[in-house]
Formats: C-alpha cells, structure tokens, sequence
C-alpha cells in the first residue's frame, strides 16, 4: 500500500500553496500531523477510507478561506464517494489506487497552476513597485536639474530715481 503515502505531501502541499497567498500561516501543522497520522490507520485497517476522507473534508472546510481551500474539498469529497465505492466492494483495490494516483496528479496540477499564478503576482508586484521607482527617480532628478540650474532671477535691487532732473533706473 505504497501509494497512498504521498497523500500527507500532497496535503501539506496543498495547504502551503493555498494559505501562502493569503498571508495567513503557511500550513496547519494540526491538520497535517491529524492526516497523517490518521491515514496510517486507514492504511492499517482501524479506520475505513471513507472515515478518513469524510473527516479530511470537514476538516477542509474549516480551514479559513484560500485560493486551493474548494479544490482541496473537492478532492477530498471525491475520494470520499471512491472510497464508500471501494468498500462498497463496488471497485476494486486497483481501481481505488488508480483513483488516488488520478487524484494525486491533479493536485500536482492544481499546485503548479496556484505556484504559476503566485510567481506571475509576485512578478505583477515587482513590475509595479520598479515603475513607481522608477517614476520618482525621474521626478528627484528634475527637481536636481531645477535646483542645480543656474538662477536668472536678479538679486540686485532697482529703484527708480530722480537724478539731475530725470527719473533713471538705479540698480544695486
């Protein structure tokens, strides 16, 4: 039974990649050590998939709002109706593994996908604040070259007088 034991990577995973983007905790390290922990017991017979997957999609669905919170729900409550399927005695044990290696592979998808997007943000971001940078770096130096140009403003003062009987303009 192998093949299931990716599903706490994938889970911690999921939970890395969804909460990042919304600046809470990176992982709910309860919530991983809970799946894993639980997942060896289904593996070992004392708690049925079905517990196990019902559980994770409660647990999921408590999880404050993220980007991949409704896909991870969706691929728990997928793996929920395989597993009911399963010990329904509906599919076989191969076909349950297919359905976590299917399951397994669109949550890669999905974390590529979420990885891509937060990648093209950060990048948005990054473009965003060199502009702006970039705009008052433009803007100090006009005011440099206005402060550092030569001032034609007279500082002497004028005056008009009357001098031998005319008025004359008289500066100092």
């Amino acid at each position: 039974m192998k093949s299931h034991s990716f599903i706490p990577m994938l889970l911690t995973a999921a939970l890395l990649t969804g909460c990042a983007v919304q600046n809470q905790p990176a992982y709910d390290p309860e919530l991983v050590a809970w799946a894993a922990e639980t997942q060896s017991m289904a593996k070992a017979g004392k708690v049925k998939w079905s517990d196990y997957y019902g559980q994770l999609f409660d647990r999921f669905r408590a999880l404050p709002t993220s980007n991949s919170k409704v896909a991870m729900m969706g691929m728990a409550a997928n793996m929920y109706d395989v597993a009911i399927s399963y010990e329904a005695g509906k599919i076989s044990k191969a076909e349950f593994d297919q359905a976590l290696r299917r399951t397994a592979i669109a949550q890669e998808q999905l974390d590529a996908n979420q990885m891509q997007a937060e990648n093209d943000t950060a990048a948005s971001g990054r473009a965003s604040l060199g502009n702006a940078l970039q705009q008052m770096g433009e803007s100090m130096r006009q005011d440099a070259q206005r402060r550092a140009a030569p001032s034609y403003r007279s500082t002497t003062k004028c005056t008009t007088q009357y001098i031998y009987g005319k008025y004359e303009t008289v500066c100092r």
